[in-house]
């Protein structure tokens, strides 16, 4: 007899619920802490909380302890993916819009497959990946605008390089040694992200910058990132994985951006120009092409490689 294996669908569609929620407004958020606390300091903070919660977490239950070798692969992407990625982001945001943050940090896609192909020897983008992708640097350009606004050039331009390490980052992880649970990786990649940037806070002499005490919205920001964005997030992000294709999953960048721009405007009266619609529109319009046309690849693959019923091979003999 043939056993059936049933995907939790309900805890698949939480999980997603997640994902899309916790890291949608999760900009709104960094927004709030940075405008109180120096924002490589209590970025840096955020990932060591979080990671030493996951990595106390997975011991317990009785997952090994990981070795040298195992390090190495989550130190690279932990400092590119979150020294070099969520650090800009952070950074930025003391003067960027979160909006922005979010629309900018969901070319990451079109970065992966640039990077995939001219570093990887990765499949070369198909005209549909590449109207993606020229969609997106256009979406960029347009949103880019609001640098000329006062006091937001150095964070927007911040913002446009935020992604390439990120996506770098990505992509090396899943070609290094690294742990097998997903969670201890993760854990791993908080730890040298968070060292790293702390490290950096403290040389920036941020430490002498908190002159008053924050107020109440800038640490429930910070609870909110450590538990909801980081580790309940991260940990749903991880359990998708194992679950359903990495394409799949990758579909909350472009739910994240319309969630941030709706926080953005609503809770923190953030800009909301029309060149900013248009390049947004074309971002989603990009990460839709790229992720979709990943999707569809996928379950083409997926058909060619099924065998068809007996049934249908009788008939067709």
């Amino acid at each position: 007899m043939t056993r059936t294996h049933h995907r939790p669908i309900a805890g698949i569609i939480a999980a997603f619920g997640v994902i899309y929620f916790a890291w949608g407004v999760s900009y709104a958020f960094i927004g709030m802490a940075v405008a109180e606390l120096p924002p490589l300091l209590i970025t840096g903070g955020r990932f060591l909380v979080a990671g030493a919660i996951l990595y106390a977490v997975q011991r317990l239950r009785g997952v090994p302890r990981p070795t040298l070798a195992q390090w190495r692969g989550p130190a690279v992407s932990g400092a590119l993916m979150l020294v070099g990625g969520a650090g800009l982001v952070g950074w930025a945001q003391q003067t960027a819009p979160s909006s922005v943050a979010a629309l900018m940090v969901a070319t990451v896609p079109m970065w992966m497959v640039l990077f995939d192909w001219l570093g990887f020897k990765g499949p070369r983008p198909t005209p549909w990946i590449g109207a993606g992708i020229f969609a997106g640097f256009v979406g960029v350009y347009l949103i880019s605008d609001i640098a000329s606004t006062p006091g937001m050039a150095w964070g927007v331009v911040a913002l446009c390089v935020a992604p390439v390490p990120w996506a770098l980052g990505s992509l090396l992880s899943s070609r290094m040694v690294q742990p097998r649970s997903s969670l201890m990786t993760t854990s791993l990649q908080m730890f040298v992200g968070g060292f790293g940037l702390t490290a950096a806070g403290l040389f920036r002499g941020e430490l002498g910058q908190i002159d008053t005490m924050p107020g109440p919205a800038a640490w429930l920001s910070v609870v909110y990132l450590i538990l909801i964005s980081s580790i309940i997030g991260y940990s749903a992000y991880g359990w998708l994985l194992r679950q359903v294709s990495p394409a799949a999953v990758s579909t909350y960048a472009f739910v994240n951006p319309v969630l941030a721009l709706a926080t953005g405007y609503f809770l923190l009266s953030e800009p909301f120009t029309g060149r900013m619609a248009g390049g947004a529109a074309l971002v989603v319009l990009a990460v839709t092409l790229i992720v979709g046309q990943k999707l569809f690849a996928r379950r083409a693959s997926i058909r060619r490689l099924t065998p068809r019923p007996r049934r249908d091979l009788e008939k067709s003999a």
